[in-house]
């Protein structure tokens, strides 16, 4: 057997043969969580063998259940990453928590994990005779949740049965739900399934039917969204059940997975058309869309044709995965159409904030790994929240893993936009956005203010905190503000689907509408240290204007020297997140006084900030370049 070693040592032999047929990318954004092969804690001498589906939180810790090879012997547990540490949960022979002195068995439901670090999983375990329940892990400890023991609300006499490998899911107020079967004596016919909750030890009943398996997903509310086979998909809120999609608008035999539903109530799911069979003659249902249920209205998100970012000419299949969602995105797997330049290949997709976003694909380059050579379409997962990990299963050439990816938009930044009336005139700010890819690209500029807020800019007569636009590939777009209403300035954020190259322009315009002075300054780059020139006299100032595209504040150090580099002054400033700061060196330093001088200021911040210089004489301004 290779060694971990050995297979590296012959990823470049392999990747300059996989290269000459498929062109491949390194993603510094993508990262192996583990492999097959890798040794599983809590076994002597035991190693992975297979995963499922892994749960990621807010914090990046993630939860799984794992086949694993114990000297030719197959075993299972469950197993955490919490706080970058490979955990074992629970395995296959250990004791149970309750001191029964019964054993886990070797079936395990895909775990979730919540933003608190609780863990939900299902599981089998031995004794007497083989039973089934769910269990928590929180804090260290393991404990008993529901099992064939609990009697089944509103059912005397009645016991749960589990599918050996159905989920449990938990929401950030430990509220866990689950589907089960009832066996009941008392009951003819097909056997009861339904789905339930536990919360502070007391189990509720949200919906029973009979003889179907249901799929439902939880959100941090405890509302959830459920499909019933032949009757459409329902959500279940403030414990009310509400239909929200007839099972016409879902397509022929739609529930082989379950909804997607987030915070807001938005659900989201697959839907089915009929398609061929390869050749091999007759129908069959396939997934050719997910669509977005939001307060009453259907919303397509993606469909089967439409265009893959990133790929010249290719378009979605209809192999689209069941999709997992968050407030503020949707996370799916999908394959693309062959065509000349591309085969078909497998995707991790992610929308967020409005835009497609392709964050791995297969023959994406892992370094020190190899390729991804089949993802698997059992579907990406994020969190529950809003933060932008993901996780997905894939083979390599060297085994199949888990991996982690946060996609990463195409960002452009500038830190500096004025609009409205001022100084006898009126601002205005032209944004120019290239497209640098062969494909259209779908692009997001927000508009944010000093304190990290939106920032409302009037556009054609509209107050605006953001604007979309599209860049033809290849080619340019552009948009003005128009100069009315009080003075406001910010900076810009841009995200895209396709990289792409920008300038802002700053205009002033005199009373009668005509430029008096105009100057441009491309997007910045994020730095923690930075110069900039400083040169004043008779009518002459510099301003600096900075802006911190992160999520926490930044504690700023201005050191003012002079031409030989000696301290003349220092400054500290606070920028809150997402916030603006611009000021003139006068304002910063009023002890340095005026008169002819020639200097710079040193900039030490705790966040990478983005920074632009204007040198002012009179109406005049001239952009000078950050010295990184």
């Amino acid at each position: 057997m290779l060694t971990r070693n050995h297979r590296r040592a012959l990823i470049v032999f392999v990747l300059v043969v996989a290269s000459a047929f498929f062109p491949s990318d390194t993603h510094g954004d993508i990262r192996v969580v583990v492999l097959n092969g890798d040794p599983a804690p809590g076994f002597l001498a035991g190693r992975f063998v297979g995963f499922t589906n892994t749960s990621v939180n807010v914090s990046g810790d993630m939860a799984f259940s794992a086949s694993v090879n114990v000297g030719g012997v197959q075993s299972a547990g469950v197993f955490a990453v919490l706080a970058g540490v490979l955990t074992p949960i629970a395995l296959e022979g250990q004791l149970l928590p309750d001191g029964s002195g019964r054993n886990f068995g070797g079936a395990f439901g895909s775990p979730q994990i919540n933003d608190n670090g609780v863990i939900a999983f299902s599981a089998n375990f031995t004794g007497a005779s083989n039973y089934q329940g769910i269990f928590e892990y929180s804090g260290g400890t393991l404990g008993n949740v529901v099992d064939q023991s609990t009697p089944v609300p509103g059912m005397p006499g009645a016991i749960f049965s589990w599918d050996p490998y159905a989920p449990a899911l938990i929401n950030n107020n430990g509220e866990i739900a689950f589907t089960a079967a009832v066996l009941s004596p008392s009951v003819n016919g097909p056997t009861p399934t339904g789905i339930f909750t536990v919360s502070g030890g007391v189990i509720q009943t949200v919906f029973t039917t009979a003889g179907f398996r249901l799929h439902f997903s939880l959100n941090n509310n405890g509302d959830i969204a459920f499909g019933v086979p032949n009757n459409g998909m329902w959500l279940y809120s403030g414990g009310a059940l509400t239909q929200v999609v007839t099972d016409a608008q879902l397509g022929p035999n739609p529930f082989g997975s379950a909804p997607a539903i987030n915070d807001a109530k938005d659900i989201v799911f697959l839907t089915y058309g009929i398609g061929c069979c390869s050749g091999r003659g007759g129908s069959t249902s396939v997934p050719i869309g997910i669509v977005r249920w939001r307060a009453g209205s259907l919303e397509k998100i993606v469909t089967a044709g439409d265009p893959v970012p990133g790929f010249s000419g290719a378009v979605f299949d209809t192999t689209f995965g069941p999709p997992t969602a968050n407030v503020s995105g949707i996370a799916f797997a999908a394959s693309t159409t062959s065509t000349s330049a591309q085969p078909v290949t497998t995707l991790v997709c992610e929308i967020r904030n409005g835009q497609l976003i392709v964050a791995a694909k297969e023959n994406d380059l892992i370094p020190e790994l190899g390729v991804l050579t089949r993802i698997s379409s059992s579907g990406p997962m994020i969190d529950d929240r809003q933060g932008p990990m993901l996780t997905f299963m894939s083979e390599t050439n060297f085994g199949t893993g888990v991996f982690a990816a946060m996609p990463a938009l195409n960002t452009l930044q500038f830190p500096q936009i004025a609009n409205g009336a001022g100084g006898g005139g009126a601002w205005v700010t032209t944004i120019l956005l290239a497209n640098r890819s062969s494909s259209a690209s779908s692009a997001t500029v927000r508009f944010y203010d000093a304190s990290g807020a939106p920032l409302n800019v009037s556009i054609n007569g509209q107050q605006l905190t953001q604007v979309s636009l599209s860049v033809p590939g290849l080619g340019v777009a552009q948009f003005q503000t128009d100069g009315k209403g009080s003075l406001a300035a910010g900076w810009a954020d841009v995200q895209s689907d396709q990289p792409l190259s920008g300038t802002a322009l700053f205009g002033f315009l005199s009373s009668s509408g005509s430029f008096v002075s105009q100057v441009g300054a491309p997007a910045g780059t994020p730095l923690r240290a930075l110069s900039f020139f400083v040169q004043s006299g008779a009518g002459m100032a510099t301003g600096i204007a900075l802006a911190n595209p992160n999520t926490a504040a930044a504690s700023v150090t201005f050191t003012f020297v002079d031409s030989n580099s000696n301290t003349l002054a220092t400054a500290s400033r606070s920028i809150p997140a997402n916030g603006h700061f611009a000021e003139y060196i006068g304002e910063m330093f009023p002890s340095i006084g005026s008169g002819n001088f020639q200097g710079k200021v040193n900039i030490v911040s705790t966040q990478p900030l983005i920074g632009l210089t204007l040198l002012q004489q009179g109406s005049l301004f001239t952009s000078l370049p950050i010295i990184p």
